[in-house]
């Protein structure tokens, strides 16, 4: 900057000079940039000339485009004579990427490669049938707005691919398919699947090879962009895709069927006709049965299940409670598939008219396991959850299952190992117990009839709740405004309510 407050450049390399403001500066410098930028386009489009020169005069130009670096690089910048010669050959490009066709080695030889440019003399020798087909590969599968709008559209291009589903074999070229197909789907908001030829058939044609990884693996792809475009939600619900696999996959592979099953409904409603769909008794048979008779496939249809609980399938779900409470009682430790099964038994009971026997004796063992396992969360919060369910539908609940004195007994050791500044075992199921005494004081309130006097223990177990409430109550991150009762959600009503 000189003395007089104005910008200069050298010299040697200087376009402007005399600029007295920054601004004068700043707009100058942007025109320079733009004209840079145009210059080089005009750099780039050069080394292009050798793709353009292939395009006119090879006599095998997808072979010839394969070996040539740049060919990538032309189609990224979008460069015209390439795009038009790949726009009228969708159809070509699409037969070598699925290997609808075999290929020759005499369809890719060119003897006037060298004309063209010096730089194929080097890869002569190592020319190989699959680059012309890895090049195709690549194009198609590119994220390129401007071009995958052109293969949504193209009928032949289109055609191409369904005639490859239609015909497809075990040992066809499933994986490029399912490339092409899943990225046309995600950079297109699930158009592709509108303009598809034959598309109330596509998902029939697919599911035949639910076995092939990479069919399955477009699925759960395509599962997770049900939330992300609703013409992907809207196209598997109208072709009623839950009830094609159970008719169309499952017999074939059950446990492929059933973790596709979980990963299409994780996120929907139990309104939607995709789950409901899966609520017929022989659906929900077919997948207890395998969770049930097959040890393989028992964690993922137990998981299924549990999403499968409401109102419609609660008699289905009341039919196996025995079943599902054996898996819980088989043994003395308690594992995932124990979890699993308690979380079916969970859902579904709110449903019930009234608790399967088998339940109280599940809910038994597992407050004893609760204590023998101190740091076990899992099971903490089975217990929990199980006592929560069961009191919604049998109240006196604790009439039946007796555990006010094991219950006070552990409190009381909890108090003793809390006398020292440092607790002898940091136990992992403090609020849970918190939350159990709520539902025995909550019940013994309602049902004082059914039990017995109040003694030492309910004074106990009262005061331990007391006293964990009102550690709960305070305002440890300081204080936080009440909401208005008309601004909260039925569910926070209720919350609120049993607070």
């Amino acid at each position: 900057m000189s003395s007089s407050g104005e910008f200069k450049f050298s010299k040697n390399n200087s376009t402007f000079e005399n600029y007295s403001t920054f601004e004068n500066y700043s707009n100058e410098f942007s025109k320079f940039l733009t004209i840079a930028r145009l210059m080089s386009s005009f750099y780039i489009f050069d080394d292009f000339d050798a793709v353009s020169g292939i395009i006119n005069e090879s006599t095998s130009i997808i072979n010839d485009l394969s070996s040539v670096s740049v060919t990538l690089s032309a189609f990224r910048n979008m460069y015209p004579p390439l795009i038009d010669y790949l726009t009228d050959h969708l159809a070509e490009i699409a037969e070598i990427a699925l290997d609808l066709e075999p290929v020759k080695p005499d369809q890719y030889k060119n003897e006037n490669v060298g004309k063209i440019e010096n730089s194929f003399q080097e890869n002569k020798n190592s020319q190989k049938i699959y680059r012309p087909r890895q090049l195709c590969i690549q194009i198609l599968t590119q994220k390129n707005m401007k071009f995958v709008d052109i293969l949504c559209n193209n009928r032949k291009f289109l055609m191409k691919l369904n005639y490859f589903i239609s015909k497809a074999k075990e040992n066809s070229n499933f994986s490029n398919f399912c490339q092409i197909m899943l990225n046309m789907i995600k950079m297109s908001g699930g158009l592709v699947l509108l303009n598809f030829p034959e598309k109330q058939f596509l998902l029939t044609k697919m599911l035949k090879f639910i076995k092939v990884p990479a069919i399955f693996y477009f699925f759960c792809d395509l599962a997770l962009l049900m939330s992300k475009h609703q013409i992907v939600n809207d196209f598997l619900e109208s072709g009623n895709f839950t009830k094609k696999i159970m008719i169309s996959a499952f017999d074939k592979s059950p446990e492929n069927s059933i973790e596709l099953l979980s990963n299409v409904i994780f996120d929907l409603p139990k309104s939607s006709i995709l789950v409901i769909e899966l609520l017929s008794e022989e659906n929900l048979t077919k997948i207890s049965n395998c969770a049930f008779n097959k040890p393989e496939c028992t964690m993922i249809s137990l998981e299924l299940m549990s999403k499968l609980c409401n109102e419609s399938s609660s008699r289905f779900f009341y039919g196996i409670g025995e079943k599902l409470s054996e898996i819980i009682l088989k043994n003395d430790h308690f594992d995932l598939k124990k979890k699993v099964a308690a979380d079916v038994l969970i859902n579904s009971i709110p449903y019930f008219h009234r608790v399967p026997t088998e339940c109280y004796n599940v809910l038994k063992k597992l407050f004893n396991m609760m204590f023998e396992n101190p740091f076990f969360t899992i099971l903490h919060c089975t217990c929990k959850n199980m006592f929560k369910a069961v009191c919604r539908v049998d109240k006196p609940v604790f009439n039946k299952i007796n555990i006010r004195e094991k219950l006070a007994h552990e409190i009381t050791k909890l108090k003793n190992d809390e006398k020292d500044n440092t607790p002898k075992i940091c136990v992992g199921y403090k609020i849970h117990i918190y939350k159990i005494a709520k539902y025995y004081l909550s019940s013994r309130e309602n049902y004082f009839n059914l039990f017995e006097s109040e003694d030492e223990e309910d004074k106990v177990i009262e005061e331990y709740y007391n006293n964990i409430r009102k550690r709960v109550k305070e305002d440890y991150g300081g204080y936080v405004p009440i909401r208005d009762a008309k601004d909260l959600s039925p569910i926070m009503k209720l919350w609120r309510e049993h607070q």
